[in-house]
């Protein structure tokens, strides 16, 4: 068991550096040129200039990974320039999609072990994002209560994982509990709450070494206005996002056997960003 599970561990591993190297000039001029001093300094730097560089270059850097795209009302990330978006967490690329799909700024609500995390630390850094420390409540309640007062000045979007942490099995695994405290920050802040379901992304650095493309796939529910959320009850309101989440999952998991099955994981994957422009128009 121990020697598979190292194998998986290295297969993984050549996969991600496989697919950074692929931008590796780009990277590494982005890391030094901006992405360090944005994240050293973020308020030297207008939020609006930070944000549209850290799109650009995620867009670009998506198209060295090779997966399929299926995308349901993504037009709806662009609706509103302060929202709060509540979505699942499979992947620490759970975020790129929405960032891609999104133009106006969002900052990432985050547990504090993420800013280990190479790279992607580093991009939530230089975008603002706040970082939670679990074991310290009166930090948490300060980093909401950051939160909260940006939206309601509409000063961004915010994004959360209300799960709390990633599904390490989301193939047969449906959605964590939803921590309900997590969406008084839009209820409060008088902002829309707007559930995001994502699948796939998880097998992007997989360990299936015959898949040379994945599906990933998105889909942006109906907002809860402010005058919905301020009037219904927040564990009701989270089990009731939960569940229309869990039920999109269950159609997800779905389309991804059958992508499988199919063997269309065998092939480069498409152009995605060609046939999908609506992601990022």
């Amino acid at each position: 068991m121990a020697k598979k599970a190292k194998k998986k561990t290295a297969k993984r591993n050549l996969k991600i550096i496989w697919t950074f190297a692929r931008g590796f000039v780009e990277i590494l001029w982005a890391y030094f040129a901006w992405m360090v001093p944005y994240s050293r300094h973020p308020e030297k730097y207008p939020l609006e200039k930070r944000y549209a560089k850290i799109r650009k270059f995620i867009i670009s850097l998506t198209k060295h990974m090779r997966f399929d795209f299926e995308g349901k009302n993504i037009e709806r990330l662009r609706e509103h320039k302060a929202a709060l978006y509540v979505a699942n967490h499979q992947s620490v690329l759970d975020p790129l999609m929405i960032i891609i799909g999104c133009p106006h700024p969002i900052k990432f609500i985050a547990k504090k072990e993420a800013l280990k995390i190479p790279f992607a630390g580093r991009v939530l850094k230089a975008m603002g994002s706040l970082f939670l420390d679990r074991d310290d409540p009166r930090q948490a309640l300060s980093i909401f209560a950051d939160a909260q007062k940006e939206l309601a000045a509409g000063v961004c979007s915010y994004g959360i994982f209300p799960e709390g942490t990633r599904n390490r099995d989301p193939e047969h695994v449906d959605l964590g509990e939803f921590h309900p405290g997590s969406l008084k920050v839009g209820t409060r802040a008088g902002v829309p709450i707007i559930p995001v379901t994502q699948y796939g992304d998880f097998h992007i650095f997989g360990t299936n070494e015959l898949n040379r493309s994945e599906l990933v796939m998105l889909t942006v529910h109906g907002p809860i206005l402010p005058e919905e959320g301020k009037k219904a009850n927040t564990v009701e309101l989270t089990e009731k996002i939960r569940a229309e989440m869990t039920e999109e999952i269950h159609v997800m998991r779905e389309k991804d056997k059958a992508y499988m099955a199919s063997k269309k994981s065998r092939h480069k994957g498409r152009k995605w960003w060609k046939e999908h422009p609506e992601v990022y128009a």
